[in-house]
């Protein structure tokens, strides 16, 4: 062995001694800061233990905190994470000091399009100005407009539900088909079929979308981010994945070029339907505005999109565990179809203001949401600078976990936390609560801005359901649900079947 050779190995020895010494002490974060919390491995911090250990997430942090308390530090990968449960610490994070020291989630590791474009992964002024430009797409005016493509999607629903009476459906796959179709006409200017048909090609990928998402290439680039950009290459280009992207991105791109040639057609009137409410036209409007900095294509492109992966499962769960209460609660559920025979008369539409003024209704989605919240990882913000956390210095570049179905299911804000109780949520009750103990939807600056969009979806299909038909539990159907959570949002691990008697 020559000289230069071994010159190398052992410079080589002392760099890989370096990284790994660099590596150690980066798991050292907590303990320095006197922050209890899981003792991470120098390969994968506290990944292993949350994700692959057989144990649902949600078991895994209950675990912690019982072991650990309301505030303790665990390692998403290399990402240092701390928890925190107290309401008003929590208040602090994110809404009174948002602005300050929280204001953006965490960085992806994987920088992949479109997501750097979306609302998910843009950052401070320009995630500012995009989130107030969606947010216009959900005022009340068009908001009414949406309520009419959902009612028509809800039809489809009643209609499939008419010819499966007394038979068992698969509820969490009827609402995915439903959400699927709402989305996809709101926005991302597209018709499917995918309520009648369940073996639709764009549903087969948005489900196959989420069920890879953490697949191991992710996993591997949260645990060693020197390699996303390779990780970043293979998934574009080779994961399950990619179908979905691809036909969104596809899809949306053709529709922008169709709408803004009509928009200079002079022979061509704008659709009013779809001028005044969907996502994609009030992007498309926000670009052509001098009064705002320029969208590109690529931020319309990858906002549709991601208007499809924000509201896909959580509505589609929402509705799934709502149904699921309704059915095991058969006096919950007369109550709330007493008020429904109360408000309308037997032909009468429910639409966007009456749906709205159905108190019990809004009381059981409340509920409801409160034991499955549908989100359960996402609410993190992290820290832009060096700050002050209850008693703690933390510093930059920690993300603040805030653990909701903990705080949902404590029995100190919640007694009897897994009791369906929607007298919680009267009007009496509700002035009880700490702002802080019901946030499904996140609080603050950062909250879902898709959150009345959602909702409406949610309501207007229950109101319609119950209305015809009587939700029974079928003979296999569970009185305690496993929980699985393959990305941020809770499933039902097993499928949960319900029969529909027509009322």
């Amino acid at each position: 062995m020559g000289p230069v050779v071994i010159v190398l190995a052992l410079v080589t020895l002392v760099w890989l001694g370096q990284k790994a010494w660099e590596r150690w002490d980066h798991f050292q974060i907590f303990r320095r800061l006197g922050i209890p919390g899981p003792p991470p491995s120098v390969l994968f911090g506290n990944l292993v233990e949350l994700r692959k250990s057989g144990k649902s997430p949600l078991t895994v942090y209950d675990e912690w905190q019982e072991k650990f308390g309301h505030t303790y530090g665990y390692y998403a990968g290399t990402r240092p994470t701390l928890v925190i449960r107290n309401l008003e610490t929590v208040k602090d994070v994110l809404v009174k000091h948002s602005s300050e020291h929280f204001s953006n989630r965490m960085t992806p590791i994987v920088k992949s399009k479109p997501l750097m474009d979306t609302l998910m992964g843009l950052r401070d002024r320009r995630w500012k100005e995009l989130r107030s430009i969606l947010a216009q797409t959900f005022s009340t005016s068009k908001m009414r407009h949406i309520s009419k493509i959902m009612n028509r999607s809800i039809s489809v629903t009643t209609e499939i539900l008419t010819n499966n009476v007394n038979l068992d459906v698969d509820v969490l796959g009827l609402f995915q088909g439903l959400s699927c179709e709402v989305i996809c006409e709101c926005a991302l200017a597209m018709r499917v079929d995918c309520q009648r048909n369940q073996n639709d090609t764009f549903l087969v990928a948005v489900r196959e979308f989420l069920r890879t998402a953490l697949n191991p290439f992710i996993f591997f680039a949260i645990c060693f981010p020197w390699f996303a950009g390779a990780v970043q290459f293979i998934v574009d280009k080779f994961a399950v994945s990619a179908l979905m992207t691809n036909i969104v991105c596809q899809n949306v791109e053709t529709a922008i070029q169709l709408r803004r040639s009509q928009a200079h057609d002079p022979k061509i009137l704008p659709s009013s339907e779809h001028k005044v409410m969907d996502v994609l036209q009030t992007l498309l409007d926000a670009a052509e505005s001098p009064h705002i900095d320029k969208i590109t294509d690529d931020e319309i492109v990858a906002n549709s999109w991601i208007f499809l992966l924000g509201g896909f499962e959580t509505t589609s769960a929402a509705l799934t565990f709502t149904s699921y209460l309704l059915a095991l609660n058969p006096e919950v559920q007369q109550t709330l179809f007493e008020e429904l025979q109360a408000a309308f008369s037997e032909d009468e539409d429910i639409n966007f203001d009456s749906v709205n003024n159905l108190q019990f209704l809004d009381q059981v989605v409340c509920e409801s949401l409160r034991i499955y919240p549908p989100v359960v990882t996402f609410i993190v913000r992290e820290t832009s600078s060096e700050t002050r956390v209850e008693s703690l210095s933390v510093p930059k570049g920690v993300s603040i976990h805030i653990p909701v179905w903990q705080i949902h299911h404590d029995p100190e804000l919640w007694p009897d936390p897994f009791t369906f109780k929607p007298s919680r949520f009267s009007s009496s009750e509700k002035k009880t609560h700490h702002s802080m103990a019901w946030i499904p939807f996140g609080a603050g600056p950062r909250n879902c801005v898709g959150m009345r969009f959602g909702l409406l979806q949610i309501k207007l299909a229950i109101a319609r359901i119950i209305r015809s038909f009587r939700l029974v539990p079928s003979p296999g159907t569970l009185t305690k649900l496993k929980l699985n959570v393959p990305t941020v949002t809770i499933v039902p691990e097993k499928k949960i079947y319900l029969k529909f008697e027509k009322r």
